[in-house]
């Protein structure tokens, strides 16, 4: 029962984490995932605002 606990809530926690963080990130930025994720690297700029929108999210 403790083992199936802590599984069950791992990956659900990540999938709802994932879901409206790519799905805003990549609708806002680029619909191109790996793009995106060079450009933000590259752009300091953009870095910055990602890391924005993180936190954002995250406290939501």
């Amino acid at each position: 029962m403790e083992k199936e606990h802590p599984r069950d809530e791992q990956p659900q926690d990540h999938t709802d984490l994932d879901m409206p963080k790519g799905s805003n990130t990549k609708g806002e930025q680029k619909p191109k995932p790996l793009p995106s994720l060079l450009d933000s690297l590259s752009d300091p700029e953009k870095r910055h605002k990602g890391k924005k929108l993180r936190i954002l999210k995250d406290k939501e």
